[in-house]
């Protein structure tokens, strides 16, 4: 206990206790003395390859432990749901503190955070807080809310939830921009420190878990940067380790049916109107992630349900889940960089196929975490609640809590629970880089960038007739190795799902052999069936798949997939 209370004093905040609970805007990291240790890099040097791991709600870091040369490893990291509607109040309320900020006087209950932080600091753990606002519709608390959000949300599915946009314009802006220097101010005072500030649900589903009022892209990705980068300004004028992070799902292309935004979307358009917003300043905002199998209530991830494949590595798949992590994780470092770290706060995974395929899906997904340099951490959510029965079964428990161990009996354990039903023969077949480096430190911005421009639609264009393929380019971006080991059996007898191998086989056989590669495209029949587009591409292949996937679906065209099915 004294070598924690030692930890916790080196890396907590640390300032003076009689600092002022009053504003003081001078105050900056260095003049405060806040920390310089990345707590989400001490872990990863405390516990190796387990360094990932965590669950919602966890007050052990010895649950789900493994034992080595070094001593005992144990979860790294640890998450807490807080309301702002519970600590955020107008007139004095027993245990809260006064607060002045611009000349207005609020009162802050830290009393729903104080015992979770308290135990994460203690026990070295990441302290990953995910700060909503939640509404019943009573007068007393709609000042908190946007003012186009002022109405009970009428999806049945959230009745019980109801989570709410913050309000942008009035008192409660004004509100939480006092409540975010308070935050700060009391972890100093107490030397507590929350290494990961999350604002908001999955905000990129309005419909449900962050209630605009609105559905329009513009609009909801306007107000939660402004929402942002208030919580943000006020962090940094304090520490510049504490990361602050967006919320969003696993919905990479897919709108739900029109219910919600595309995670891709709305990321496109945050990242423009903040930086924006910030004078054109770099924000090194980071995204908290939930990462459950593209369909959650399918855990084996790497079949098709009904026939369909929802995560695929087509850069517009639909969905993201540990089969296709890096068509994300490579599109973030790629278009705004590796310093925009991801933590993988919430992922389920189901009971219903039965508990080799409940630990096979853990273990692909940590494992996909693991061996990609931008993940930071892997929360689970082992419970059954939201409609998910995603407790963790025995043998799930078991590949958890061996998954980091270096003992070659423990990762064989894994492996022969794991890989059979997934039908590989090793990790590297279906983890990039697997057994490779395990992530790389968070990459500080350098100079300001300009920002970029929202994803907006553009108009379908004929594509041009570049050179044919050979390598691949748009005709291996819509290759799924899944779909084509699964439909051909001699295919997956050789070469399990090695995409790469799969790929090869395409390329030079199967194209030839008129196989079929993915479930949306048949690109032989596609040519075959319009003479207009053989007669202008040829043998280029990338650019019949450009043309489908610009012109040709919206026209009505047949993509050849129905006959195959």
């Amino acid at each position: 206990m004294k070598l924690k209370n030692l930890l916790k004093k080196v890396l907590c905040f640390g300032v003076a206790a009689t600092l002022s609970l009053g504003f003081v805007p001078s105050i900056t990291a260095s003049a405060a003395g806040y920390p310089t240790v990345d707590m989400f890099e001490h872990v990863k040097a405390l516990n190796g390859n387990g360094y990932l791991k965590g669950v919602q709600g966890a007050l052990d870091s010895n649950q789900y432990s493994y034992t080595d040369s070094t001593g005992t490893h144990g979860l790294s990291h640890s998450f807490w749901n807080a309301y702002l509607n519970d600590m955020i109040f107008l007139s004095p309320v027993d245990g809260a503190e006064e607060f002045t900020f611009e000349g207005r006087t609020y009162y802050i209950n830290f009393a729903p955070i104080e015992a979770f932080i308290q135990i994460c600091n203690s026990q070295a753990m990441t302290c990953n807080i995910q700060f909503m606002l939640k509404w019943d519709g009573s007068p007393e608390k709609a000042w908190l809310v946007d003012p186009q959000a002022r109405v009970v949300n009428p999806n049945p599915v959230v009745a019980n939830l109801q989570m709410y946009a913050m309000d942008v314009a009035g008192e409660g802006r004004q509100a939480y921009r006092a409540f975010w220097r308070a935050l700060m101010q009391w972890c100093a005072r107490n030397e507590y420190h929350i290494d990961e500030l999350i604002l908001g649900n999955e905000v990129n589903a309005p419909n449900t878990w962050n209630y605009f009022g609105t559905l329009d892209t513009n609009t909801c990705t306007e107000k939660y940067a402004i929402s942002f980068l208030d919580m943000y300004q006020a962090v940094r004028e304090y520490t510049n380790v504490s990361r602050c992070s967006i919320c969003l799902d696993h919905s990479w292309t897919f709108d739900d049916m029109g219910n919600a935004i595309p995670t891709k979307t709305f990321l496109d358009n945050f990242h423009a109107k903040v930086t924006a917003l910030n004078g054109g300043a770099p924000v090194d905002w980071c995204l908290s992630m939930h990462l459950w199998p593209a369909r959650v209530d399918w855990a084996p991830m790497w079949t098709p349900w009904n026939g369909m494949r929802l995560a695929t590595n087509s850069a517009n798949t639909y969905f993201i889940d540990g089969t296709n992590l890096h068509i994300m994780t490579d599109y973030i470092k790629n278009n705004f960089g590796a310093q925009h770290r991801i933590m993988m706060t919430e992922q389920g995974f189901v009971q219903n196929q039965g508990e080799q395929i409940q630990a096979a899906s853990l273990a692909y997904s940590y494992y996909a975490c693991l061996y990609n340099d931008m993940v930071d951490n892997f929360i689970i959510f082992d419970a059954n609640g939201d409609n998910q029965m995603a407790a963790l079964l025995p043998l799930a428990q078991e590949v958890f809590q061996k998954i980091g161990s270096p003992d070659p009996a423990d990762q064989q354990r894994i492996a022969d629970i794991c890989l059979p039903v997934i039908g590989v023969k090793s990790w590297s077949q279906i983890i990039p880089n697997f057994g490779g480096s395990t992530g790389s430190a968070p990459v500080a911005p350098t100079t300001p960038t300009a920002p970029t421009t929202p994803t907006t639609p553009t108009t379908p264009t004929t594509p041009s007739n570049p050179a044919v393929v050979t390598g691949g380019g748009k005709l291996k971006e819509i290759f799924d190795e899944h779909y084509y080991a699964d439909l051909y059996p001699d295919l997956k007898a050789a070469f399990g799902y090695d995409r790469e191998a799969l790929w090869a086989h395409y390329i030079n056989s199967g194209l030839q052999e008129n196989r079929v590669m993915n479930n949306r495209l048949d690109v032989v029949k596609y040519r075959n069936t319009y003479a207009d587009l053989n007669a202008a591409f040829g043998d280029n292949w990338d650019a019949y798949v450009e043309h489908y996937l610009t012109c040709g679906e919206k026209e009505g065209r047949d993509s050849g997939i129905t006959a195959n099915r």
